[in-house]
């Protein structure tokens, strides 16, 4: 069994927020209902995959990982956000 799951993601300055999350699978990104900029995700009891989501605004370096995987756009505040997810390995 599994439970969808909503975590915050950061905004800094330079527009490249990990967050990091234990997840099955990423179902969305974008503004919650308050206008913050949140991932849900479907969690399992067991054995998750451990992975960060990374924003990157328009004009921003994307990094070049091989494990890194677009997941999603959103509009935030007058700026366009560009989510990705790469694998961790702990």
């Amino acid at each position: 069994m599994s439970t969808i799951w909503k975590a915050r993601l950061t905004i800094p300055g330079g527009f490249v927020a990990p967050t990091k999350i234990q997840h099955q699978d990423i179902l969305y990104v974008g503004l919650d209902p308050n206008g913050v900029p949140c991932v849900w995700f479907q969690a399992p009891e067991e054995e998750p995959y451990l992975s960060e989501v990374l924003l990157v605004g328009t004009g921003k370096p994307v990094p070049e990982d091989s494990t890194v995987e677009y997941i999603g756009s959103f509009n935030y505040r007058t700026f366009v956000l560009h989510a990705f997810r790469r694998d961790v390995t702990e």
